[in-house]
């Protein structure tokens, strides 16, 4: 049986057939996706056909296409001995079924049918067999209803009767399945034939977008034709795996792209290119246009109404609003575990004026089922710069960073990203736009090898003034540091300061009483304390400040 495939084109090319513009008979040409390259919202996709063309002027149908196929996208391109004079986009019913193949299945349903009757009437048949069979050994073992003698039968007689009788039943049975079988099968040839004729029938009612491709040859040869379209709905978007080595320093960063369509084509035999540009954002830029500012005169109020003094005036109905757009970037995130010994193929990279586009080494396999399929773009080895980092006042625990530098010559995307750290899984996190050049830290979660804890020393409340005008608070900490790795580490220490509200509220720091590059304060009063250890070592660091306001005043936030 052909599939339906086959005779969609043979649909297609039925309902094309007769047509013919500027001399030009219509062929349907089988062509496959030879190159797609995706973007954010769509791709670009193009097939190729190669057949043979006879000098003269011919009109290619490439049939078939997608669904959500931007009309206004068509190309023509190729090699050969072939010049274009013109393509077009047209939706097309399939209203000239093949009439011959329909005669042909209804023929074979009929056939089927009678051949089922005939079964039936063959059943009938055996059961009737089986029941003269009973009958008469009925006869020869039942007493006349008159009182007349059975017929006498002797021992051998009896065996010989027996013996038919079995010997006839079993080929009843045999019969009977093998004849249950036969309109088993023929029951199911039958529903196979009204399937074919049911989806024959649906394909009136079927469309076909199509793409007419005007060509002339000046002599007969081999052609090569490709049409270039752009399909909405196709996406990738990208993830990463970042493996963090701190014996060796370095960051093994792999680059991935997820990809998923559901255009209604599979993309098996194409060479798939992955870009970063934003058609959907448009080439051009925005224009301003004039902002006018006026009086606003309020509606007067309706007859039989009355307005409160001071009540908001009566609008005319329309009111204006904001809308916030945010874009719906839903990142997959795929597992890994630590790096194996292998070969992974990576992309090759063409970097333009405003974008960069990652060619996938070999041919796609992406299926039209919306489900995303993960293909490596890049893998590149940074060095590492790594340091631990605390906020003992919010969290016990003590965190390791990495900060890694993009020395490609590409842009690393916004994603999720895999975290490992020495071949244990740590988390996800979130990496932001890394240009070439730019600088990310990427958090590898808490290591409980390094310890700080943050005590309270004293909490004192008392005067300062030469009158005793204004309370004071101070308040006394000590951070306790403790490395117990085997090796020196950079510890950076955050706490901070009070920000008074008021010009009357003093904040001072007493311990460390100054800064230096080792301890900073930034603008929102935040301290930062770079610590130095070696390995095993322990420190403590006071830290202390007070807080002054005048005596008749009230404080909150303390």
């Amino acid at each position: 049986m052909l599939s339906m495939t086959r005779f969609t084109l043979a649909f297609v090319s039925l309902a094309v057939s007769a047509i013919s513009l500027h001399g030009a008979d219509e062929q349907i040409v089988a062509s496959d996706i030879s190159a797609v390259t995706v973007y954010t919202d769509r791709a670009e996709v193009t097939r190729t056909a190669e057949l043979d063309l006879a000098a003269g002027t011919h009109a290619l149908v490439f049939a078939d296409l997608p669904n959500n196929i931007d009309r206004n996208s068509l190309q023509v391109d190729g090699v050969g001995g072939f010049s274009l004079q013109d393509v077009r986009f047209e939706t097309r019913q399939l209203t000239d079924l093949p009439e011959g193949r329909l005669k042909e299945l209804q023929a074979e349903r009929e056939k089927l049918e009678r051949t089922l009757e005939q079964y039936g009437l063959d059943r009938k048949r055996i059961d009737q067999n089986r029941e003269a069979l009973n009958a008469m050994l009925s006869r020869v073992t039942t007493t006349p209803n008159d009182g007349a003698a059975a017929a006498p039968m002797d021992a051998v007689q009896w065996s010989e009767m027996l013996s038919f009788y079995n010997q006839q039943l079993e080929k009843l049975d045999v019969a009977q399945i093998e004849l249950q079988v036969v309109e088993q099968e023929t029951r199911e040839e039958i529903s196979r034939v009204q399937r074919e004729m049911n989806e024959l029938n649906a394909d009136r009612r079927r469309q076909s977008n199509t793409a007419r491709v005007l060509v002339s040859a000046g002599q007969p040869g081999k052609v090569q034709v490709e049409l270039t379209y752009l399909v909405y709905g196709p996406r990738w978007y990208p993830s990463y795996a970042i493996r963090a080595n701190t014996e060796a320093g370095n960051i093994d960063f792999t680059y991935y792209g997820n990809v998923r369509q559901s255009t209604g084509e599979d993309w098996t035999t194409a060479t798939l290119k992955l870009s970063t540009a934003q058609p959907q954002v448009g080439g051009r830029s925005p224009e301003l246009h004039p902002w006018f500012v006026q009086e606003l005169k309020p509606m007067p109020a309706a007859a039989g109404r009355t307005q409160a003094k001071g009540a908001a005036p009566d609008w005319d109905g329309s009111r204006m609003s904001n809308q916030l757009v945010a874009a719906d970037a839903a990142n997959e995130v795929f597992g890994f575990g630590p790096s194996e010994s292998m070969h992974v193929p990576t992309a090759s990279v063409e970097s333009g004026a405003t974008a960069v586009v990652f060619e996938i080494p070999g041919q796609a396999d992406i299926a039209s089922d919306n489900q995303p399929v993960r293909v490596t773009i890049a893998n590149e080895v940074f060095g590492g710069t790594y340091r631990y980092s605390a906020v003992p006042k919010l969290s016990p625990h003590v965190y390791l960073k990495a900060k890694m530098t993009n020395t490609s010559d590409y842009a690393f995307l916004p994603g999720t990203s895999n975290i490992y750290l020495d071949g244990s899984y740590v988390g996800e996190a979130q990496l932001d736009l890394v240009p070439p050049g730019g600088e990310e830290w990427v958090w590898l979660g808490i290591d409980q090898g390094v310890k700080v804890e943050r005590k309270l020393l004293t909490e004192e409340d008392g005067t300062s003034g030469f009158f005793g005008g204004n309370k004071k608070r101070t308040f006394s900490y000590v951070f306790e540091i403790e490395n117990n790795k085997r090796k020196a580490i950079e510890l950076v220490l955050w706490d901070q300061l009070p920000i008074p509200q008021n010009e009357k509220i003093e904040v001072k720091l007493i311990e460390p009483d100054s800064t230096s590059d080792t301890f900073k304060i930034n603008d929102e009063k935040f301290v930062e304390w770079i610590v130095n250890l070696s390995a095993g070592q322990k420190r403590t660091i006071p830290y202390q400040f007070s807080v002054t306001w005048p005596e008749d005043m009230q404080v909150s936030g303390l």
